[in-house]
């Protein structure tokens, strides 16, 4: 990605911030057709009780929080970075608090619960 970033211009790289700051996440039918009901409340449960207090009420992010925006993201890239800051291979550096922060959290999440909270954003619900 960075590649492909170095041969944009400041104007482009405006014109498309503006363009997916404005894009809104809807809820994936395929997405959700692969999970389970249960899986899903689980998701929404943990997403409610864990991650909506920085990533807001809907994945929108919350840039005071440095906390990203996770609407639109793929459920399998959202396990694999969950997993990445379980297991220190994000959040580990000391300049990174928003990624330590993540870290932490994430420690207290099982394998299911990992699976379930990215399926349940993937699906596009929050």
């Amino acid at each position: 990605m960075a590649a492909m970033a170095k041969t944009l211009t400041a104007a482009e790289i405006e014109t498309l911030a503006i363009f997916y700051s404005q894009q809104t996440a809807v809820a994936d039918p395929v997405a959700m057709a692969g999970n389970n009901a249960a899986q899903l409340d689980q998701g929404r449960r943990l997403y409610i009780g864990s991650c909506g207090a920085c990533h807001g009420a809907k994945a929108e992010g919350n840039p005071t929080l440095n906390a990203p925006s996770l609407q639109m993201l793929d459920k399998d890239y959202l396990q694999l970075q969950l997993q990445h800051f379980r297991g220190a291979v994000r959040g580990s550096s000391k300049s990174d608090k928003p990624g330590r922060q993540m870290a932490l959290m994430s420690r207290a999440l099982s394998d299911a619960d990992i699976a379930a909270v990215a399926s349940y954003i993937g699906a596009g619900l929050p």
